[in-house]
């Protein structure tokens, strides 16, 4: 084990000059810490530097001292928040329902602590409270009302800002008998302790006073030690400073700052205002013996696109520190942001040893997420026509998707969210859930309002079932740990509410335990000191490491922005000497620069994406600019692109075995094996415009994969008037050959009253949409019902334009063709094609292609065909030549009058008319005299595709790039499409 630097650490320190004075005596002293990682520390100092065995003194937190001063328990944050409550109901008839109280009461329980905390006569301040938000909200005479009542009566009761309607506690009705919300608070205060007393509970702002009337009124008789040694504190409430002058002044305390710092010797800095100004009132018993720190050490500021790019380099970096794999405790991983835990515990894995000692809040848990998704799964839910429980598919979905419930049951959540996406229902029962996906069946359950036990009952086999999964499950150890804070919260709810006979509907108890989950907090204790040590930012006070690393220092993060939740205005704050409403960032100056003055190597990691945590550095990272010498100060650009990335256009050679076998199966191998490829127009089309796509989709098998919309999405619509066309036309078919299609068929058709065209679409929605083939299930309704109405003018449209063109025969839609195609006596390969539709009108063939995209109806020569350089390549068209240069081939002998293409741009029949392809400016009635031109510049193609010199090459341009699902495997930059 590597013997670890500690000499000048802080603690080490202080512990050396306690022994050296008072070494025989520590047993008789008490020791008062900020956090009990710092007590483990000094506990470890005072061993090492014990000649022998001995009595070591007792090392706690300021609040376990005033706890055990007070005789007093610590009270529970929620049952608080209930008997806070219970007392407001008792001075008021405005009685808010306990889920939107619950908001206030907790930011009256905080300034309720403060009060105590900081010695505050509440009677005074609550008047004081009461005249200011008299004067706010009532600044009208009574006549400026009546006149604006007279001329504007809805908005008399608007004349105040939201916030101070919730503190007047008005109603539309104006009963006098509402108490506004400010006139109860000193009552209130008053109450709410009396009731935390009968119970022998306590606030700790309850503990720290009586602490003080105690000492105060018995003097050394109720002190159980020979001194009280006060170590690294910063800021100080004014009854913690009260406390510490009564001990200063019996000649029973002693006290040790950590100030030295290069930023702390300088007077002007707010980093260590407050600390400076109790070294002066609190100075140290002994004098420690260190060198003054006036250089900072050596800092590496790294920029990361993601949370968990800066976890994956904290966790370089502890390689390229050097880190005792069996130890690791020099080194320290300081989280600003508890959320980071998971990605920092994930990206050390298992090659250090890790003492985790982080309280982490369920809200930055896979819980909170969870419960989050549960919520509102019930709250959206609804009974349908048949009396079933339906949930809305998005909250389905989301909740599949969600990773704790990934992890516990992914065959589950795998066949739900397949479930989910082949439905094309908006709510789904829950009856048709359970049965696709029984593994789940406990989570889809209708839950009634106002039935209390079941709705509690539910909860709980979901937490009994999740926990029991868990077990299961290789690393799930901190899961299990969350879920069982959640139990504990949950059977605290139900307790609490019980007791305080406060009436719950479903929404209210699924909301409050959704909140419980976000501010609860795990705290996660490792083995202290074996490993490297993982830590949130508060918990550093008074410690020192050789490595440190801190995450997420981003404005906002750390420090934090934002006002405190107050019932009290700061003017009246800054008069009582309560600390301002803002977050008070000395404090945060104070833990950064205190955190890495000893430490030999930090590295600070910041989020540089745009967004509510990221994107702009900490300003204490900007002070080191100013501060740091530049010689120890380094600017890292966290990235994880590839070394060699470079602007070159990406290629792949076909000398590969692979990729001979792949090529040869699409021309070697007869169609009709089973290990042959075919090409298509597609696939083609692809080649021309990207060779680099064609590789990845067609040799080597990737596809993305194909996302359903919950809406009828550009490439469904088309789909569904596709398919309603040949609904249409292969009933009318039937089981001959063909069938004329006449101006007699196409009224029909037509005929609003025969709802032809309605059942055509009804069933092409039925099929594609809601992959259902029950008929008796209903399509048109909400959003398809609207699209029904456009769909339906679009087919109208199609045939009106057809009926001018009738009589003609109807072949077949949808004609597959797979063909062996000869270019030339050297080039044949395999072809498959489907073909929309075949007519034959006036003796020739015509091949439709039904179109969603704005395709171009017009070329003026075949090359422009194969030319990718142009703005816009008529790939239809090239597709539709294709077809007949095939076809010509397959079936010569229909095509001896002429193959004519055409293509039906389905978004452009807003009124009926067909608009024909158009070649030189003329319209194209025949293929068949550019077909030889065709097959020659498709051969230059073929060949090319062939010819294992010519390596598939990335696009020159990049107009192919703006939908491809490749782009972000290519140098092209994805962000600019």
């Amino acid at each position: 084990m590597t013997e670890l630097n500690e000499e000048n650490f802080f603690l080490r320190r202080v512990a050396e000059v306690l022994m050296a004075h008072d070494g025989s005596k520590l047993h008789r002293f008490c020791i008062i810490v900020p956090s009990r990682q710092a007590g483990d520390w000094f506990l470890r100092h005072l061993r090492k530097l014990a000649r022998r065995p001995g009595l070591t003194p007792l090392v706690i937190t300021l609040p376990e001292l005033f706890e055990d001063m007070s005789g007093l328990c610590r009270a529970d944050s929620l049952e608080s928040l209930f008997l806070l409550y219970e007392e407001y109901r008792k001075l008021t008839a405005a009685v808010e329902p306990f889920d939107r109280f619950r908001f206030w009461g907790e930011m009256i329980l905080n300034d309720f602590d403060e009060i105590d905390r900081f010695n505050v006569d509440s009677r005074d301040l609550f008047t004081n409270v009461k005249r200011l938000r008299e004067i706010a909200t009532d600044y009208l005479t009574d006549g400026q009302r009546k006149a604006i009542s007279f001329y504007w009566p809805s908005a008399a009761r608007d004349l105040q800002p939201v916030s101070d309607r919730m503190w007047l506690h008005l109603y539309p009705d104006g009963d006098s008998s509402f108490k506004r919300l400010w006139e109860i608070l000193s009552p209130l205060y008053a109450g709410f302790q009396k009731r935390l007393r009968n119970l022998g509970a306590a606030t700790y702002g309850m503990f720290l006073r009586d602490a003080l009337r105690r000492v105060t009124a018995e003097g050394e008789s109720c002190l159980k030690f020979d001194r009280y040694v006060f170590i690294g504190f910063d800021m100080l409430a004014t009854n913690e400073v009260a406390f510490m002058s009564i001990l200063q002044n019996l000649g029973r305390a002693d006290f040790y700052w950590k100030v030295n710092s290069p930023v702390f010797r300088n007077p002007d800095s707010h980093a260590a205002h407050y600390v400076r100004h109790f070294v002066d009132i609190f100075p140290s018993r002994y004098e420690l013996v260190e060198d003054e720190i006036t250089t900072f050490p050596e800092i590496e500021i790294v920029g990361c696109a993601s949370r968990d790019a800066q976890a994956r380099m904290a966790a370089q970096c502890l390689a390229k520190w050097n880190v005792d794999s069996d130890d690791g405790c020099d080194t320290a991983l300081v989280l600003t942001d508890t959320a980071m835990l998971s990605p920092v515990v994930d990206s050390v894995g298992s090659a250090y040893p890790m003492s985790i000692n982080v309280g982490v809040s369920l809200r930055d848990t896979p819980i909170a997420n969870l419960m989050r998704c549960i919520t509102r799964l019930h709250t959206h839910s609804r009974l349908n026509a048949e009396g079933i429980p339906a949930f809305f598919r998005e909250d389905i979905r989301l909740l599949a998707a969600g990773s704790l419930l990934q992890a516990v049951e992914p065959e589950g959540c795998r066949k739900l969210l397949a479930f989910v996406a082949n439905s094309r229902s908006f709510a789904l029962a829950s009856s048709e859930i359970n049965e696709a996906v029984p593994e789940l069946s406990k989570l889809f359950v209708h839950l009634k309002d106002n039935d209390f036990d079941a709705i509690f009952k539910y909860l709980e086999e979901l937490v009994a079932f999740l926990t029991e999964r868990c077990v299961h499950i290789d690393g799930a150890f901190r899961d299990r740990l969350y879920l069982e804070s959640l139990d504990r919260s949950l059977k605290r709810l139900k307790s609490s509410l019980s007791r305080y006979n406060i009436d719950v509907r479903e929404t209210t108890a699924l909301y409050m335990l959704e909140r419980l989950t976000l501010r609860e907090t795990v705290s996660l204790r490792g083995k202290r000191l074996e490993g490297v040590q993982i830590l949130g930012i508060g918990d550093t006070r008074a410690l020192d490491f050789n490595n440190v690393a801190i995450l997420t220092m981003n404005e906002k993060v750390f420090p934090r922005r934002g006002s405190r939740k107050s019932f009290i205005p700061d003017v009246i704050r800054k008069s009582f000497g309560l600390p301002p409403s803002r977050t008070d960032e000395n404090r945060a100056a104070y833990l950064f620069y205190s955190l890495i003055a000893r430490a030999r190597r930090v590295s600070i990691y910041y989020d540089t994406r745009k967004g509510r945590s990221g994107g702009d550095a900490s300003r204490y990272i900007l002070q080191l600019l100013y501060l740091a010498n530049p010689d120890k100060l380094r600017f890292v650009r966290g990235s994880f692109k590839p070394e060699s990335f470079s602007t070159d256009l990406i290629s792949v050679s076909k000398k590969s075995p692979e990729i001979i076998d792949a090529l040869n199966s699409y021309r070697m191998l007869e169609p009709n094996d089973p290990q042959a490829r075919f090409l298509s127009a597609s696939a083609l089309n692809t080649y021309i415009g990207c060779q680099l796509k064609f590789y990845l989709e067609n040799i080597c098998g990737l596809y993305q994969e194909e996302f359903r919309e919950n809406y009828v999405d550009a490439g469904m619509y088309g789909s569904i008037v596709h398919r309603a066309f040949e609904l249409l036309y292969n009933e009318a078919r039937g089981n001959r050959k063909s069938v004329t299609v006449d101006s007699a068929l196409i009224d029909r058709w037509l005929d609003p009253s025969m709802r032809k065209i309605d059942k055509a679409l009804e069933d092409a929605l039925r099929e594609l949409y809601y992959n259902s083939d029950d008929v008796s299930k209903k399509v048109q309704r909400g959003e398809t019902m609207m699209l029904m109405t456009v769909m339906r003018k679009i087919l109208k449209n199609v045939l009106i334009a057809e009926r001018a063109s009738a009589p003609f025969e109807f072949i077949c839609a949808e004609k597959l063709v797979k063909h062996r195609w000869t270019l030339n006596d050297d080039i044949s390969v395999n072809i498959k094609m489907f073909i929309d539709r075949i007519d034959r009108r006036n003796g020739h063939l015509v091949f439709v292609d039904y179109k969603t995209g704005d395709e171009s109806l017009s070329f003026d020569s075949v090359g422009e065909l194969f030319d990718n350089s142009g703005k816009k390549r008529p790939k239809g068209i090239m597709q539709l030549l294709l077809y007949s240069s095939v076809y010509s081939q397959f079936r010569p002998s229909e095509c001896d009058n002429g193959i004519e293409p055409q293509l039906y741009r389905l978004r452009s029949f807003s009124r009926p008319a067909l608009e024909p392809i158009t070649y030189n400016g003329s319209p194209l009635t025949d293929t068949r005299p550019l077909l030889e031109e065709f097959n020659a510049e498709m051969s230059k193609v073929i060949e090319e595709l062939f010819d294992l010199d010519v390596p598939f090459r990335q696009s020159e341009t990049d107009k192919e790039c703006k939908f491809c699902s490749f782009k972000q495997l290519c140098n092209r930059n994805p962000r600019q499409y």
